[in-house]
């Protein structure tokens, strides 16, 4: 399946929810737009190089992720009261990972975050946080995960079910 297509079926989740997807013709430079109000975001994507748009709009998805991700990880921070544990927050292509955890401070997360449901999204972010008070995947991390997410053990079923489709996206 195409990223266009992943995207036009299931929308992209950020902010508390999903988003829907508006696709239109840019002149020259391709650019997205998101409207919070309306959870809608547009990308507009050149018509001259047709061979290019997964390509063009992979890259446009990557940049909205990269604004909206730190942001979330925050808010989760703030809510778990960790926000102090983190010292940054970065956005990367990662082929097998949802995110990482470094004991320096470093949350790392995969830009496709924002194509999964949100609140698989949100779990991913939660379960690196988690990781801030149990560097580890014992029966404490665990326990801080049902804590603060009752259907945790249902959301990481759920991730492993998805994520090879999410990660086997084609421009």
């Amino acid at each position: 399946m195409t990223l266009e297509a992943w995207i036009t079926e299931r929308g992209l989740s950020a902010q508390g929810g999903q988003w829907s997807a508006v696709f239109a013709q840019a002149r020259k430079i391709p650019s997205h737009l998101a409207d919070g109000r309306t959870r809608e975001i547009l990308f507009r994507i050149p018509d001259e190089a047709p061979a290019l748009r997964g390509e063009i709009l992979r890259d446009l998805v990557r940049a909205w992720a990269a604004e909206v991700i730190p942001a979330e990880a925050e808010a989760v921070g703030k809510r778990l009261g960790l926000s102090d544990r983190y010292r940054r927050v970065s956005v990367r292509d990662q082929s097998t990972r949802w995110g990482s955890c470094s004991s320096t401070g470093t949350l790392s997360f995969n830009w496709r975050l924002v194509l999964l449901p949100w609140e698989l999204h949100d779990y991913v972010v939660l379960h690196e946080f988690g990781h801030f008070a149990h560097m580890n995947h014992s029966g404490e991390f665990w326990d801080f995960l049902h804590a603060h997410d009752e259907d945790a053990g249902c959301h990481d079923r759920a991730l492993r079910d998805i994520s090879r489709a999410v990660m086997a996206l084609r421009d």
